[in-house]
C-alpha cells in the first residue's frame, strides 16, 4: 500500500507549528536594509529671494547675502571736462544785474539772485492794458441846440395857454365865437407841449450828468409829427374860421390874437424839429 504524501510531516516547513520569516524554507530572520539618516538642506539666503515657507526652518541671513556686487562697487574715474571758452570780454556783464556781485567772493547757493524788474513790469504793464474792443464806448454829449428849442417850446406853450384863458377873465366877456371846441382843443394841446417840453428838458438834464440813454429816434420822431399836427390843426382852423379884430370885445381878441401867435410859433418850432429828427435818422443809417 503506498504512503499518503500529506501524513509524512518531516519535509513540511509548518510542523512545528510557527511559520517562518521571508521564505518558507528559510529558518532564519531576513536582514533589513541599513537606515539613512536625512540631514535638512539649507538654501543660502539671497535678498532676491521669495518669501519662505511657514513650513521649512527660518535662519538669520549672514551679512555676506547684503554685499553688493562687484559691478556696483567700482567707483567712477571718470572727470569732468570743463568747456573751454575762446574770445570771451571779462566785462561784458559790467553795469548788469549779472555784474553786480564782488569778483573776490565765492557764489554760493546762498548768493543773492539777480531780480529782472524789466520783465515784470512788462507783463504787469500788458496785463492791466486793456484790448480796444473791451472798452466802453463813449458816452454821447446830447445836443445843446435841441434841448433850446424844447426850452422855447414849453414857453410858448405856457404862454398859449396863460393868454388865452385870461382872455374872458380880463375882458370880462365870453367867447364871442358860435363854438368853442377848437378853442378848448388848443387849450389840450397847449397843455401836452408843456409836459412833452418838460420831458425832453429833464431828459437832457440826465443825459448830461447821469447815465440815461437818448431816446429811440423813431419814437422821437413820432412825437414831434404827432404835435406839430395837433398845433397844426388847431391855429388853421382859428386863423380861417375864428377872426377877432384887435381892440374888439373889450380887449379880448387882443389876448385871443396872442394865444394864436404862440401857438403858431410852437407849430413852426415842431414841424423845424421833425425835418432835423428825418435828417439826422438818414446820416445816421449812412453811417
Amino acid at each position: 500500500m503506498s504512503q499518503n504524501p500529506f501524513e509524512d510531516t518531516s519535509s513540511n516547513p509548518w510542523s512545528d507549528g510557527r511559520p517562518n520569516y521571508g521564505n518558507a524554507y528559510d529558518n532564519a530572520p531576513p536582514a533589513l536594509p541599513p537606515r539613512i539618516k536625512e540631514t535638512p538642506t539649507l538654501v543660502p539666503s539671497s535678498p532676491y529671494r521669495a518669501q519662505p515657507s511657514p513650513y521649512e526652518t527660518q535662519h538669520m541671513p549672514s551679512p555676506s547675502a547684503y554685499q553688493q556686487p562687484s559691478w556696483q562697487q567700482q567707483e567712477s574715474n571718470k572727470v569732468l571736462q570743463e568747456p573751454a571758452y575762446s574770445n570771451t570780454n571779462a566785462y561784458q556783464y559790467s553795469n548788469t544785474p549779472y555784474g553786480s556781485s564782488s569778483p573776490t567772493v565765492a557764489a554760493s547757493a546762498y548768493s543773492p539772485q539777480p531780480t529782472h524788474t524789466e520783465n515784470n513790469t512788462t507783463f504787469n504793464n500788458d496785463y492791466n492794458t486793456k484790448p480796444e474792443s473791451v472798452a466802453t464806448p463813449a458816452k454821447t454829449t446830447p445836443s445843446k441846440l435841441r434841448v433850446l428849442f424844447r426850452i422855447i417850446l414849453f414857453i410858448f406853450a405856457v404862454g398859449h395857454l396863460g393868454f388865452a384863458a385870461g382872455a374872458s377873465p380880463y375882458s370880462g366877456k365870453p367867447i364871442p365865437f358860435d363854438s368853442s371846441t377848437c378853442f378848448y382843443f388848443l387849450f389840450a394841446v397847449a397843455v401836452m407841449s408843456i409836459i412833452y417840453s418838460g420831458f425832453h428838458v429833464f431828459l437832457y438834464l440826465f443825459r448830461r450828468f447821469g447815465s440815461v440813454d437818448k431816446m429811440k429816434r423813431f419814437i422821437l420822431i413820432l412825437c414831434d409829427l404827432f404835435m406839430a399836427a395837433l398845433w397844426g390843426i388847431g391855429i388853421i382852423v382859428e386863423i380861417m374860421q375864428y377872426r377877432c379884430s384887435p381892440g374888439g370885445h373889450n380887449h379880448w381878441c387882443d389876448f385871443y390874437n396872442t394865444s394864436i401867435f404862440f401857438g403858431f410859433v410852437s407849430f413852426i418850432l415842431y414841424v423845424v424839429l421833425v425835418g432835423w429828427d428825418i435828417v439826422g435818422g438818414c446820416k445816421a443809417r449812412k453811417k
